[in-house]
């Protein structure tokens, strides 16, 4: 219960407030004092208005005893425990000589300064984690940052926290009567790619599951095979002018190395002194390979679905290693369709949580993200509004960050609002794997929002193996922080597409927030009280002002039921990259029409 007293905390001369109990350690500045009163017949149970009077009498006296003439807000922690406020700050040395005050009024049995705690953290030392500054570096792995105040490239009311989420993380592991292996996670996409940061160890046999010979790449065209690699998903220009490609609207294209991103993201090596750190560092993954040239065909990610889970045999053969999570960063327009769902109920009754993207063409929720029992993920910038380029409706689950990139078509609002975009291990080569060409890249695009989710799951599955994907689904909507709010700019809709503000109805439950989604895994959960941050920054009142929306209303469309990379069908999707270090040009992954294509451009 929360009330205010005339307790006479304002200060006499030059003396702040501040006491702690006998050969207590005084740790830094603090702004209240933690006080317990003795024990006294006089106060009763607290019943009457006398007996309360009593109390309000004991505590301004104690208060006065150290100097405090005026009122200041006090609040009830417990029997004979209370919090007094100082009207300013207390530095250590100053409220030990307070604290002999207090304690010498006779009322007290101790008293704490209220100083801030540190968490006993565990932080990795990989190079562009450890040098994070002004907003560079791996700013989306950082804790939640909360004031307008702050320089625009230090705030981050957007990212799930998760560093903050290795500390529970780590003692669940701690914690473990038996070791087991990390979570696997599988990763239907491009295929696998070998770089530095890529621990081999943590990579389980895989498959390529891509049928169609016109697209696989490999040495086995037209043929499923035991080796998932990504030959590198270039189109060359003789490709596309072929008729199959022509009619899936592919163009001359690089390699875009989307699988190696999304597994950078989930498992890259951390705390080796070196590149770059992931969300989970345990985590194993199961390379799933359903995409070559010009994206992905629907058979291809079902089947991969089913055996990554365990349920579809090859050769007779079952997956020896199934998968607790399936990461599906490729999706298409249109309903979800009856295979898509009937996939994703198998893998929700084996205990398999499917985590997709909802799409990059700032509208309606692609599929397998609009399916039933798949946590569809929409992407946010740093601050916690939508990026300009993410779909967004009903359908979606939870919002984390995705990168917002700043020009080309990304909106008008990008000059001023948007984000470096998110930094993992990436490949330089425009056509075939070499690992010499490996690489660290800033990333943007649901496609990569929606492995932060699946990691951030795979450390909840680590804290509590049992948890069902129901659980998993129930536990990020319990757990989620507030979408933010604003009163200069203006909800999501079909009218207002771009960069907006999110409602429950738009962007799922909340913001990801990775500590109170592995609190809800350890079991007994309540959700904290939160609220809604405003971010009517400088910055998004000057946005505003210039233009009235990022980008125009949605045309009226019809909707195909093509699927490609990062959501898929539809014009204007975008996933983009910015080379790191050492390189002066940018490079923008974009989604294109109709195949989901995704085409890397010099600018």
């Amino acid at each position: 219960m929360i009330r205010k007293l005339l307790a006479a905390l304002m200060l006499l001369g030059a003396i702040p407030v501040g006491v702690m109990a006998q050969n207590a350690e005084m740790p830094g500045i603090s702004r209240s004092l933690i006080v317990k009163l003795k024990s006294s017949a006089r106060e009763g149970g607290l019943l009457t208005s006398l007996e309360k009077d009593v109390r309000r009498q004991r505590l301004a006296n104690v208060a006065a005893s150290a100097g405090f003439t005026a009122s200041s807000p006090w609040r009830a922690m417990g029997p004979r425990v209370a919090l007094l406020t100082a009207p300013s700050a207390l530095k250590p040395e100053t409220a030990k000589k307070l604290m002999a005050k207090m304690m010498a009024s006779g009322e007290v049995e101790w008293v704490e300064p209220n100083v801030r705690q540190k968490r006993a953290a565990v932080s990795p030392d990989d190079f562009y984690y450890a040098n994070y500054s002004g907003g560079a570096g791996q700013w989306w792995l950082k804790e939640a940052t909360t004031s307008n105040t702050d320089a625009q490239a230090s705030r981050q009311r957007g990212v799930p926290s998760v560093n903050v989420s290795w500390d529970a993380w780590q003692a669940a592991v701690a914690a473990r009567v038996t070791p087991r292996p990390g979570v696997i996670i599988a990763v239907l996409d491009t295929g696998h790619t070998q770089h530095p940061e890529i621990d081999q160890a943590r990579i389980l046999p895989g498959y390529d599951f891509v049928l169609d010979g016109n697209f696989d790449n490999d040495s086995s065209p037209g043929a499923r095979d035991s080796d998932p690699s990504d030959p590198g998903d270039y189109v060359t220009r003789a490709e596309a002018a072929l008729p199959a490609f022509k009619q899936l609207g592919c163009v001359e294209d690089s390699s875009s190395w989307h699988g190696l991103a999304i597994t950078g993201l989930l498992a890259a090596k951390s705390n080796n002194q070196s590149g770059v750190a992931s969300i989970n560092w345990d985590a194993r993954i199961l390379p799933v390979r359903v995409a070559g040239k010009c994206g992905a065909n629907l058979v291809d990610i079902i089947d991969g679905m089913r055996w990554a889970a365990g349920l579809y045999p090859i050769n007779g053969v079952y997956n020896p290693n199934p998968a607790k999570i399936v990461n599906i960063s490729f999706g298409g327009n249109g309903v979800c369709g009856p295979a898509y769902q009937d996939a994703v109920n198998d893998l929700r009754a084996a205990g398999v949580i499917v985590v997709a993207a909802a799409g990059n063409e700032h509208a309606g929720v692609s599929r397998p993200a609009n399916c039933t029992h798949v946590v569809g993920v929409a992407a946010l910038n740093r601050e916690g509004f939508k990026s300009s380029y993410s779909n967004f409706g009903s359908q979606v689950t939870i919002s984390t960050v995705g990168g917002d990139p700043g020009t080309g078509s990304d909106g008008r609002w990008g000059n001023e609002l948007a984000d470096e975009g998110l930094l993992t291990a990436y490949s330089s080569s425009p056509t075939t794997p070499d690992i010499g060409n490996s690489a660290y890249y800033y990333i943007s695009g649901t496609s990569f929002a929606t492995p932060i989710v699946a990691g951030v799951i795979s450390l909840m599955l680590e804290v509590n193996p049992a948890l069902t994907p129901d659980q998993i689904i129930e536990g990020l909507r319990l757990s989620a922080r507030p979408h933010v709010v604003s009163s200069r700019a203006r909800t999501c809709s079909n009218d207002n597409p771009g960069r907006c503000i999110c409602t429950t109805a738009s962007c799922g439950a909340g913001i990801l927030d990775a500590p109170e989604a592995l609190r809800y895994a350890a079991g007994s959960y309540t959700p904290p009280m939160r609220l809604a941050q405003s971010i009517d920054s400088s910055e998004l009142i000057a946005a505003v002002t210039a233009y009235a929306q990022d980008l125009p209303a949605n045309a009226a469309s019809s909707t195909s039921g093509t699927d490609g990379g990062s959501g898929g069908g539809g014009g204007g999707a975008v996933d983009a990259l910015t080379l790191l270090a050492g390189a002066a040009m940018a490079l923008w992954l974009t989604t294109s029409g109709r195949a989901g294509r995704k085409t890397l451009a010099r600018r």
